[in-house]
């Protein structure tokens, strides 16, 4: 079903009715782990606990060993154990996970297991799998739940199962809704497009966080993939704050000078963090309390500028936005511009390239200064 704004709003009744997908609402990713544990665990005979495990693993080999189910052990989601074979589902429902990432849930197995990885998503990655490793989407599960739920005969669980079912597609169908135009159009004001009336339902079903750290992780892998390897010493960072996706570009000069490019919302801020040990500062933790002899330089480079809302087309009211961290002992200091409404993560990328090139050679005239 192609999703447009009048059945968006069927969608959205559906799932408020159902008891699975408020109950998955608890613990968005946990949930799911533990609900596939149960379809195993549950069933009522050796065969039947087989076929439920073949929804994830085609090629399952039973062993002389007992079947064990182990979730949440050395925090890999879920682990099925068979003789010398352990089957791991890493389950993501919130982010896109990196190669490297599934290469250190590969070595969590210990070297005289034969370890088999499933990769469980709302959205595949672009990158090729790592070896042992296979990929499933949600409405993947959703048709082999829906074929193995044929045969059961427990009426309770049948039940049960057809309503998760419905939540798997449902999800499916919302998170992928517009996914593939990679635009930043996910922080659009409410009459700019369909997009937002998307967004405010998903925040109705308290699902909207789901969506954001989907599409920032699209972003951040598209920078991502444009420096790699690329540029020396250069670290490219996501996290979620504040119910959105914080994607950071930067070089660092131990624990002494930062400087690069943040994305958060609508804001594209350059910026510089400086460390205590060097300005003692952090009492008062203003602006007006860094020496000249290091915000001089940064107006002179054009990273910052006397008067912002002129150069940046900026709504900032003052010359710098600023914050402490006391956990790192450092202040960081920022200006932004607004990004364009509907940017394409191709023009955004291209704009973090060439910005990430100026503060390169910033950072390279005036190391000695900052560090």
């Amino acid at each position: 079903m192609e999703l447009n704004e009048a059945n968006l709003g069927e969608l959205r009744d559906k799932l408020k009715k159902s008891l699975i997908f408020n109950l998955s609402l608890t613990s968005k990713e946990l949930f799911h782990s533990n609900l596939w544990a149960w379809l195993i665990e549950s069933a009522d005979t050796e065969e039947r606990k087989i076929q439920g495990i073949k929804i994830f693993f085609d090629k399952f080999v039973k062993t002389n060993g007992q079947i064990e189910v182990k979730r949440e052990e050395k925090n890999l989601d879920l682990q099925i154990k068979c003789g010398d074979f352990i089957y791991v589902i890493e389950n993501k429902v919130k982010s896109i996970p990196s190669e490297e990432q599934l290469q250190k849930y590969s070595d969590k197995i210990s070297s005289n297991k034969v370890g088999i990885f499933l990769l469980t998503t709302l959205v595949k990655p672009d990158f090729d799998l790592p070896p042992n490793w296979s990929i499933l989407s949600y409405a993947e599960i959703a048709e082999r739940v829906e074929l193995h739920n044929n045969d059961e005969t427990d009426r309770y669980k049948k039940t049960l199962l057809d309503d998760y079912v419905l939540v798997l597609r449902s999800l499916d169908q919302l998170i992928s809704f517009n996914g593939e135009c990679k635009k930043y159009n996910f922080y659009l004001n409410a009459s700019e497009s369909l997009e937002n009336h998307h967004i405010k339902l998903l925040e109705d079903l308290r699902i909207s966080d789901i969506y954001v750290k989907r599409r920032t992780s699209e972003l951040f892998a598209t920078i991502e993939r444009k420096f790699k390897g690329q540029v020396t010493g250069l670290k490219v960072e996501q996290w979620f704050s504040n119910k959105s996706g914080v994607i950071t570009i930067y070089f660092k000069e131990e624990n002494k000078f930062e400087i690069g490019i943040q994305i958060q919302r609508r804001q594209y801020r350059y910026y510089v963090k400086l460390f205590d040990e060097k300005l003692n500062i952090l009492d008062n933790g203003k602006v007006s309390d860094i020496p000249d002899n290091i915000l001089d330089p940064l107006m002179k480079e054009g990273w910052f500028y006397e008067k912002p809302q002129d150069s940046l087309h900026t709504s900032m009211r003052k010359q710098f936005c600023s914050y402490l961290s006391k956990s790192e002992n450092s202040i960081f200091v920022y200006q932004y511009k607004k990004l364009v409404p509907n940017a394409t993560y191709e023009s955004i990328t291209n704009d973090v390239a060439e910005d990430i090139q100026k503060a390169d050679g910033i950072l390279k005239r005036y190391k000695n200064l900052f560090c």
